[in-house]
C-alpha cells in the first residue's frame, strides 16, 4: 500500500523526465522533489525485490551483480561500484585513489583523499579539512 501511495504522489508531481509537471508552482515542486528523495531513502531501508541482473541501491534497481557495492551520494544519487573500486561521496573510484584509506603508489593521503605525491611531500590542510600537496618551506 505504501509503495502504491508513494508512486501515486510522485506520479502526480513529476512528468516522465523527472521534472516538475506543468502548472506546478515552484514551492510545490520543491516539496515534491524533496518527497521524491525521501521516498528513495525509505526504499533503501526496506527490503524490496529487484529483477534478476539488477541490485537494489539508493531506492532503485540498478544493473549489476550481487558483489557490487551500493554507492549513494549526499544528494541521493546512486551508483554501483564494482570490484576493485571504492565509493567516494557517491562516485566510484579505483582502489588506492580518491577517498580510499590506503593510497596507491605515487599517491599520499592528504586531507580526505589520495593526492599525487611522495612520502617526503608535505600535506597542507585548509580550514574545511581539504588538503593540497605544498612545499616544505
Amino acid at each position: 500500500i505504501t509503495a502504491t501511495v508513494g508512486a501515486l504522489v510522485l506520479g502526480a508531481a513529476f512528468s516522465g523526465s523527472g521534472a516538475c509537471a506543468a502548472g506546478m508552482v515552484s514551492t510545490a515542486c520543491s516539496l515534491h522533489a524533496h518527497a521524491r528523495v525521501l521516498w528513495q531513502h525509505v526504499r533503501t531501508l526496506v527490503e524490496f525485490d529487484c529483477r534478476e541482473g539488477t541490485v537494489p541501491c539508493g531506492g532503485l534497481c540498478l544493473p549489476g551483480v550481487a558483489s557490487s557495492t551500493c554507492c549513494v551520494g549526499e544528494a541521493g544519487g546512486a551508483a554501483l561500484c564494482g570490484e576493485g573500486s571504492v565509493c567516494c561521496s557517491g562516485v566510484c573510484m579505483a582502489e588506492g585513489t580518491g577517498c580510499d584509506d590506503q593510497c596507491g603508489p605515487g599517491l599520499i593521503r592528504c586531507g580526505n583523499e589520495c593526492l599525487v605525491g611522495e612520502s617526503h611531500d608535505v600535506c597542507c590542510l585548509g580550514s574545511a579539512g581539504d588538503g593540497i600537496v605544498c612545499d616544505a618551506d
